[in-house]
């Protein structure tokens, strides 16, 4: 007599819907297009637009920028433009959201505000 092993259980996720996490690195997937900056293993700094990541976290970057952090928070940006970068050298990355604050290649700080408004 044989019988017939049960039938899988139903998929809780609906077809074309992203569940609220996703292991390893699909969860790059909420980054797709959006600017990162990225700490490498030999201390550069790169910030670029995430536009592909595959299985070993290899990233593609477009209009990408090397950010050498000088003495008293200053820093500058060196243009690279598109970028691969291999998934194991990467430290850190996160998500860059624009400030008015800041400006390209202008530092990172606003100590230096010569305002008289307060």
């Amino acid at each position: 007599m044989t019988t017939t092993p049960p039938p899988p259980p139903p998929n809780p996720i609906p077809y074309g819907c992203l569940p609220p996490y996703l292991p390893g690195s699909a969860s790059l997937i909420e980054q797709l297009d959006k600017r990162l900056l990225i700490v490498l293993r030999d201390g550069r700094h790169l910030i670029g637009i995430l536009r592909s990541f595959d299985q070993f976290s290899n990233f593609i970057l477009e209009d990408t920028l090397e950010r050498k952090i000088l003495e008293g928070g200053v820093y500058a940006e060196v243009a690279l433009g598109l970028f691969l970068i291999r998934g194991d050298s990467v430290v850190l990355l996160g998500e860059v959201v624009a400030s008015s604050t800041t400006t390209a290649g202008g530092g990172g700080t606003d100590d230096d505000d010569d305002d008289d408004d307060g």
